[in-house]
C-alpha cells in the first residue's frame, strides 16, 4: 500500500500533466474575442491593441464658370475624399470648347493674424529691379523675379505677396481704384495689388479678385514696390482695401 507521500507525489504529477506550465519569462497569451478585429494579433497579458479608425474628410464644394459662381440645381455643395461626386451640367461659353473642370484650393485670408506688423519684407524697384528687404528677408523669401514685386511675412507664418504699378491715375488714398496699366503720362501715383496668400506656412493661395489700392503719391518708380511692402504692415485701412472680402483660391 502506497504511502502519504507517495500519494502526493502521484497526484502532482497528475496535476502537472493536465495544467500547462509557464517559464517566468513566458507571457500568457489571451485569445482574440470574436468580436474583435481579426486583424488586431493577440495581445500578451495586461496589454492590449488598438486599432486606429479613419472618416474620410469632406469639405464644402463651389463652382464657377468665367470668375462667376454657378447656382444649378444638380451641383454637389459637398465633396469626400476619394469618393465619386456628381457634376454639374457643364457650362457653355460661346467660341469655346468645355475641357473640364479645375479643382482650385480655398482659403480664407485671417486679416486677424496680419493686424499687427510685418516683421520681413522685400521688395523689388520699379526702375532697376534693385531688391530692399528687412528683417532677413531676401526675394527668394518671397518667390520675387520681376521689378515692381513685393512680399511681406509676419511672425505666425503667414505671408503676402503682390505688384506695384506706377499710373497717372490718381484716387482715394488707401482705397481701391482703376488704375491705368498702360504706363502712359505723368506716372507718379503708386498701385499696389496683393496676388498671392500663404497662412501659416500652409499652402500658397493665389486671390481670386485682387484689388488695386493706392498707396502712395511721388517718386512712384524708386518707391512704390517698397511702399506696398511697408504700408501693408501697419496700415489695417489699406489691408482692408487689399484683401477686402476676398478668397483666396
Amino acid at each position: 500500500m502506497p504511502s502519504i507521500k507517495q500519494i502526493g507525489t502521484i497526484c502532482f504529477l497528475f496535476l502537472i500533466s493536465i495544467f500547462p506550465t509557464f517559464a517566468d519569462n513566458e507571457p500568457t497569451l489571451i485569445p482574440t474575442p470574436a468580436s474583435c478585429n481579426n486583424s488586431v494579433l493577440n495581445t500578451t497579458e495586461g496589454s492590449a491593441a488598438l486599432e486606429a479608425i479613419y472618416t474620410p474628410n469632406t469639405i464644402g464644394t463651389t463652382w464657377y464658370s468665367d470668375g462667376v459662381q454657378l447656382t444649378v440645381d444638380n451641383a454637389a455643395t459637398s465633396c469626400t475624399y476619394d469618393t465619386a461626386m456628381t457634376l454639374p451640367t457643364n457650362p457653355t461659353k460661346p467660341g469655346y470648347e468645355f475641357n473640364g473642370w479645375k479643382i482650385r484650393i480655398q482659403c480664407n485670408i485671417p486679416l486677424t493674424d496680419v493686424s499687427t506688423n510685418g516683421n520681413a519684407r522685400a521688395s523689388k524697384r520699379l526702375s532697376d529691379g534693385i531688391i530692399w528687404t528687412n528683417g532677413g528677408a531676401t526675394a527668394e523669401t518671397y518667390g520675387l523675379e520681376q521689378p515692381g514685386e513685393w512680399g511681406v511675412s509676419w511672425s505666425n507664418g503667414d505671408k503676402v505677396t503682390g505688384v506695384a504699378l506706377c499710373s497717372q491715375t490718381n484716387g482715394m488714398y488707401r482705397r481701391t481704384g482703376t488704375p491705368d496699366e498702360t504706363g502712359s503720362g505723368e506716372t507718379k501715383y503708386c498701385w499696389c495689388k496683393a496676388t498671392h496668400y500663404t497662412a501659416n506656412n500652409a499652402q500658397q493661395c493665389s486671390l481670386s479678385s485682387p484689388s488695386w489700392v493706392l498707396a502712395s503719391v511721388g517718386d512712384c518708380a524708386g518707391l512704390c514696390a517698397s511702399s506696398c511692402a511697408n504700408v501693408i504692415q501697419d496700415d489695417s485701412v489699406f489691408r482692408a482695401a487689399l484683401f477686402g472680402s476676398n478668397v483666396a483660391q
